[in-house]
């Protein structure tokens, strides 16, 4: 093996290493956020939103963005990078308004509007899934509820 190709995968590896931990963060912060942009849409009107799981959210996302930009990635694993930034930012627009419309003014169908950041921001976590190898999310868009949803809507 060429020394070269080594140290170039070593410091694949460290990155891969070092950059797991901010995907985690926001794979979970995603999560979090759909749940509360679920919750949003099934709870009645007069019931009070709690902006806490928000500013947890938001706090976890600061932090793994800290992380993320302190990651020197190698130049095969710029693609990962930018689509773990790409993320962070889609959730932050989430958030921002989620915070504002969910929580704050509580306004008819602002769950939607929360929804296309946080969709971007999964696809964004989707792509660096493919970006690299260890980074997959798991999906049900094939799972047996989705197939029949989109047949017969059973």
């Amino acid at each position: 093996m060429n020394p070269v190709d080594g140290h170039a995968d070593d410091r694949i590896a460290r990155y891969v290493a070092a950059s797991r931990p901010p995907f985690e963060a926001l794979r979970a912060i995603a999560s979090q956020l759909a749940g509360f942009v679920l919750l949003n849409t099934v709870a009645p009107r007069d019931y009070a939103l709690q902006d806490v799981p928000l500013h947890l959210a938001a706090s976890a996302l600061d932090e793994a963005v800290e992380r993320l930009r302190t990651l020197m990635p190698p130049a095969q694993a710029a693609h990962h990078h930018h689509h773990l930034l790409s993320a962070a930012a889609s959730l932050h627009q989430a958030l921002d308004l989620g915070r504002h419309h969910l929580v704050a003014v509580r306004q008819p169908g602002m769950a939607a509007a929360c929804e296309v950041p946080l969709r971007e921001g999964i696809t964004h976590l989707r792509h660096a899934g493919t970006a690299l190898p260890g980074f997959h999310l798991v999906t049900l868009d094939h799972a047996c509820c989705a197939l029949h949803a989109e047949g017969t809507g059973l």
